[in-house]
């Protein structure tokens, strides 16, 4: 028998009960985004501490700034998730070479997730991504972003990761839109 993969969002279970307390108490989104926006940064920082730790021993180190060329590969391959989930283009493979493979199912999943639970035709609009990276090695860093969109009267929060290293550059390996 086979039984198709389940994808965890670190954190995930306490951003859908934001969403149901907003709901609750009638919070706009525009007020709420920028909770939800923190509340998926200290979640992505909370997750790869935890890796790093883990894994070598050590806590996460936060580097101050994200480099210029960095920072606009980041909001090139965000802007073209938000394109494939907003229908304004066609699907996302490795081949656009801004996303991993599981990088470019997650772009996909996301789209695919909105057209089948959701029948609204309003733009998803992007709220200045937030970047915080983990320097893992000299040569390698994890980057994770935190957003919010907005679509219509609704916010929803997003959350990435990217790597990089020196001779791939940045690569999308995780997005997803989190819907109450």
């Amino acid at each position: 028998m086979l039984t198709s993969p389940t994808f965890t969002v670190p954190g995930a279970e306490g951003i859908a009960a934001a969403y149901a307390e907003m709901r609750h108490y009638g919070v706009t989104p525009l007020v709420a985004s920028d909770w939800l926006t923190e509340q998926i940064e200290a979640t992505a920082h909370q997750d790869i501490a935890q890796q790093v730790e883990r894994n070598h021993g050590a806590p996460a180190e936060r580097p101050v700034t994200v480099d210029a060329r960095v920072r606009r590969e980041i909001d090139r391959a965000i802007n073209v998730a938000v394109a494939v989930y907003n229908r304004q283009r066609s699907r996302v493979t490795n081949l656009d070479q801004i996303a991993t493979e599981a990088g470019a199912a997650a772009i996909n999943r996301a789209a695919v997730a909105r057209q089948t639970r959701t029948n609204d035709t309003d733009r998803a609009t992007l709220i200045e991504p937030r970047v915080d990276t983990v320097q893992v090695t000299p040569h390698m860093a994890v980057h994770y972003v935190a957003a919010v969109l907005t679509i219509g009267p609704r916010a929803r929060a997003i959350s990435a990761r990217f790597t990089s290293n020196g001779k791939n550059g940045v690569r999308l390996t995780h997005f997803d839109v989190l819907m109450p």
